[in-house]
């Protein structure tokens, strides 16, 4: 009994992990711990108890995934979210830092407010970044601090908004409070679902 609550706490935290549906063989062989890889059908049947028991998980064809995530069965039609770009001072996760926010609210998939900030990384963009997104750093030194920056986007976004990002380098922000409250919009684009992990973000 403790066994399968303990895979079953593991396995949320996984597929929370990943900020999606996770494949039964990677999902046993992490949480089980397994030396080596194992067919899927096998994997099924040891984690099938788990998930069968648990209501924060479901099975998902081979996937495990979790249970009734905020905004999945509303049609994206129906749904009013934020899409989001974020650019970096470089490519390299750990240590690039954000520069610029840009964002537009769609709601019944037509385009309405929009938002832009630059940010002071505190930090020189590359040189390759530069001539990608023709920023300065002298730009961004005049810019308001990425906390701010940050503030001012989280503001326009919505305590209610229910939201997902598409951006080139979400996840190399190395500033962890950006990290934490941007990192957790995704989509499962194998479902053509919105999965929304993060509790803040719910439907309108």
């Amino acid at each position: 009994m403790q066994l399968r609550l303990d895979a079953a706490d593991r396995l949320v935290e996984l597929v929370e992990e990943r900020r999606g549906p996770v494949a039964a063989d990677d999902a046993a062989r992490t949480v089980l711990r397994l030396g080596s890889a194992v067919p899927v059908g096998l994997a099924r049947s040891l984690l099938d108890e788990a998930v069968r028991a648990d209501s924060r998980l479901r099975w998902s064809g081979d996937l495990v995934a979790l249970a009734d995530a905020p905004g999945e069965g509303l049609p994206i039609e129906a749904a009013t979210f934020v899409v989001f770009d974020l650019e970096t001072t470089g490519l390299r996760p750990g240590s690039a830092r954000p520069c610029e926010f840009g964002a537009v609210r769609v709601c019944g998939l037509q385009l309405g407010e929009r938002f832009q900030t630059l940010a002071n990384p505190g930090a020189r963009l590359q040189p390759g970044v530069s001539a990608l997104t023709g920023l300065r750093d002298e730009q961004l030194r005049r810019a308001p601090p990425v906390a701010a920056a940050t503030r001012r986007f989280l503001a326009f976004a919505g305590e209610r908004a229910n939201g997902f990002g598409v951006g080139d380098r979400v996840g190399d922000v190395s500033g962890e409070h950006v990290a934490r409250l941007l990192a957790d919009l995704t989509i499962d684009i194998g479902e053509l679902r919105l999965q929304l992990l993060d509790a803040r973000m719910t439907v309108q």
